[in-house]
């Protein structure tokens, strides 16, 4: 084929970098990475130009840590969005809530779906440093549509633990780097992140006295969360409920589950 190639309609599979930005735009900036959320409407300058006019309300922000490999979630987020669209108005499930776990490409999916569409989304078991740079502090948390959890062994552990903790630090997610786990402790603290949880999962010590591979994941959390991080003096005693009580609290209403006065 010549080139160029004709204009065609610029659709999902479209990505690249914002140019330049027109009056009033305040969600992107020049150099943002961005790939298209929606197909484009009339007759407009195809995805194969160099340049290629768009709405804000068409394009999502890609985080910088993504590889070009990797943007191809966001294909699959558009798929999912067509099917959310298609079943929302089904009586059987009408005001159900849905999940999904973890930050891997269905997380990134989740949290592009809750952008692009103003959903209100909770998203927990935060333990590597990239994911924290997909939340914000702009806003307080009376303000914001997605919020975010770190478990407390995250907060305390890392991959060098396992030499001497073996199995007893075996969770999903797994605990990693010590530049994780300090920048965890930074988002804490700049409220990025909004919860410290416990993520108590108990098991029988013959569960856990076994290789790694066939260890079971977790550990107890309940009974100690609260005595390790108030005895460490990190957070001030205000700190500790905002982020154990009274944030979960707050978002757990916000999510609609009942909750004790």
């Amino acid at each position: 084929m010549e080139y160029p190639y004709t204009p065609g309609q610029p659709g999902h599979e479209a990505a690249g970098k914002v140019s330049e930005i027109g009056p009033g735009v305040t969600e992107f900036a020049a150099g943002d990475r961005v790939a298209f959320w929606q197909d484009q409407a009339g007759a407009k300058q195809g995805c194969y130009a160099e340049y290629v006019t768009a709405e804000v309300g068409n394009l999502l922000k890609v985080p910088r840590f993504l590889e070009p490999r990797e943007i191809a979630s966001l294909e699959l987020a558009m798929c999912v969005q067509v099917s959310f669209d298609q079943i929302q108005n089904v009586a059987p499930i009408q005001g159900k809530r849905f999940a999904v776990s973890g930050l891997g490409p269905a997380g990134l999916v989740a949290i592009q779906l809750a952008k692009a569409t103003g959903a209100r989304l909770h998203v927990f078991h935060l333990s590597k440093a990239i994911e924290t740079e997909l939340f914000s502090n702009e806003k307080p948390l009376t303000q914001k549509k997605i919020t975010a959890e770190v478990c407390i062994h995250h907060l305390w552990f890392s991959e060098e633990d396992y030499a001497h903790k073996g199995t007893l630090i075996k969770w999903n997610p797994a605990i990693k780097k010590v530049s994780d786990r300090e920048a965890l402790w930074k988002a804490l603290n700049e409220d990025k992140i909004d919860v410290l949880a416990t993520d108590h999962a108990p098991h029988k010590p013959e569960t856990k006295n076994v290789s790694f591979k066939d260890a079971n994941r977790g550990v107890v959390g309940l009974e100690s969360a609260f005595p390790l991080i108030y005895s460490s003096k990190i957070f001030e005693l205000e700190e500790i409920l905002k982020f154990m009580v009274i944030n979960p609290t707050q978002i757990l209403q916000e999510l609609g589950y009942k909750t004790l006065d």
